[in-house]
């Protein structure tokens, strides 16, 4: 089934919003009960296409770790928006918390934190401190999750 599918796609040449594109985001959007589901080339146009679709401006300072792909800072650095690199946990070496939490400041208006190596960030301290972050009064905007299958992002509004 899923050899005929690819075969199907690539003897169309319709790689790009094709049948099989548009069927899959139909079967994603009603699989997730949600209404959109905007299917990306990769992972950098997919962080391009969420930053914007938050409405961030110029100058908005977006929090991530220093260890991570380039397209994570490439995308943040395209729209205007001013990286700040936080420290790594050293035993996974993803976002930390902490380093989170200490970064924030007035002008803080996201975090994307990065999974790596198969391990998730600390999902639920992270959330804790968007949340409660006196420094800021708006609740997170936007949560998804990261399955080894899809590439779904996290990105955090604070």
């Amino acid at each position: 089934e899923v050899d005929q599918a690819i075969l199907d796609v690539v003897s169309s040449t319709q790689f790009i919003n094709g049948p099989e594109v548009k069927s899959f985001q139909n079967e994603l959007a009603n699989y997730l009960g949600v209404k959109h589901v905007i299917t990306c080339a990769n992972g950098t146009d997919a962080l391009q296409i969420s930053m914007m679709a938050l409405g961030l401006k110029p100058g908005d300072e977006v929090i991530t770790p220093s260890y991570t792909y380039i397209a994570t800072t490439e995308v943040i650095g395209l729209l205007g928006l001013k990286p700040v690199f936080v420290d790594c946990d050293p035993d996974t070496f993803n976002s930390s918390p902490k380093a989170i939490q200490e970064a924030i400041t007035s002008k803080t208006k996201a975090i994307v934190p990065v999974h790596l190596y198969g391990q998730a960030c600390n999902m639920q301290e992270i959330m804790k401190i968007a949340k409660a972050n006196p420094k800021q009064k708006s609740l997170a905007k936007l949560l998804l999750d990261i399955t080894p299958i899809l590439i779904i992002l996290i990105i955090i509004i604070v």
